[in-house]
């Protein structure tokens, strides 16, 4: 899952999402890509793309700003009420 917000903070509508992970040779992620489609598909997809920089974060750019991103994944059996949802976090 994903949100985008705008400057003002407000979320934008997504339309679809597409995220993909690189794995080093033990399994763990080691660089994530993001396409963001908007809902209104006159606007173009936002790409953005990170590398590891420490265990759930890392260095990520988002058209061509600098940031962090968290990344976790859930499996299905290890989720709550009170989990939030699996995949990208915020780009700060």
């Amino acid at each position: 899952s994903a949100v985008l917000v705008d400057r003002d903070g407000e979320p934008a509508a997504l339309g679809e999402v597409r995220l993909t992970t690189e794995y080093d040779p033990e399994g763990a992620p080691r660089r994530i890509g993001v396409e963001l489609f908007q809902a209104d598909e006159t606007l173009p997809a936002l790409r953005g793309a990170g590398t590891f920089a420490e265990t759930g974060i890392f260095d990520f750019f988002l058209e061509s700003i600098a940031g962090f991103c968290r990344y976790e994944i859930v499996r299905p059996d290890q989720m709550t009420d009170a989990t939030p949802l699996a995949g990208m976090g915020s780009v700060i």
